[in-house]
């Protein structure tokens, strides 16, 4: 468990990793019509053809499995995000119901 003088800098430290994970995740989901694309043109059919093919290349398929990986990887630190926000509130909660109970004595 994390000591509550810990959590703003636990908190930045986490926050850094979630900004440059959510970042990886945009900017692979962004690639996801270009490289769709990019398999398609290889093949010289149909446009729906072209597509439905180009969807099971293996670097589609590749590239959907990095987009699945870097959205669990942000999606991860965002939860520890909200864990360290709610931790600290607990710590706060506990410590006004202390100061509370002081007062009343």
């Amino acid at each position: 468990m994390i000591n509550f003088e810990n959590i703003a800098d636990e908190y930045r430290k986490i926050g850094e990793q979630w900004s440059i994970s959510k970042a990886e995740y945009e900017f692979l989901d962004e690639e996801k019509k270009t490289i769709l694309a990019m398999c398609s043109s290889k093949i010289e059919w149909s446009e729906a053809t072209r597509d439905r093919l180009g969807r099971q290349d293996e670097e589609y398929i590749k590239h959907l499995k990095a987009i699945r990986e870097a959205r669990a990887g942000y999606l991860w630190y965002e939860t520890y995000l909200n864990a360290l926000k709610m931790r600290q509130e607990w710590y706060m909660s506990v410590n006004s119901t202390r100061r509370a109970e002081m007062t009343l004595r």
